[in-house]
């Protein structure tokens, strides 16, 4: 996420191409699903999307570049040594 300037309403001039900017900011919301790592910085540019500028399109593009930098970082998960235990409790008189 852009450090400074810090994104607001009111900064920098505003976009000609809103919906371009909406669809891909919709696009990196989807990724979110499976990327939770960018979940912060995507909530910061949906705020922005009635009326975009330039400075949140720096944003936008900034998500864009570490979404292409991190393409090959995955969690992997293993189960060895994983016994999964179920705990149930009721209070009823």
């Amino acid at each position: 996420m852009i450090v400074y300037p810090k994104l607001s309403r009111h900064e920098g001039d505003f976009l000609n191409d809103v919906q371009g900017y909406r669809s891909i900011v919709g696009a990196i919301q989807y990724i979110c699903h499976t990327r939770p790592d960018i979940s912060f910085s995507v909530n910061k540019v949906v705020q922005y999307m009635q009326s975009p500028t330039d400075t949140h399109w720096l944003a936008v593009k900034r998500i864009l570049k570490y979404l292409q930098g991190t393409l090959n970082f995955w969690f992997h998960f293993t189960a060895a040594n994983f016994s999964p235990t179920l705990q149930a409790f009721s209070d009823v008189d």
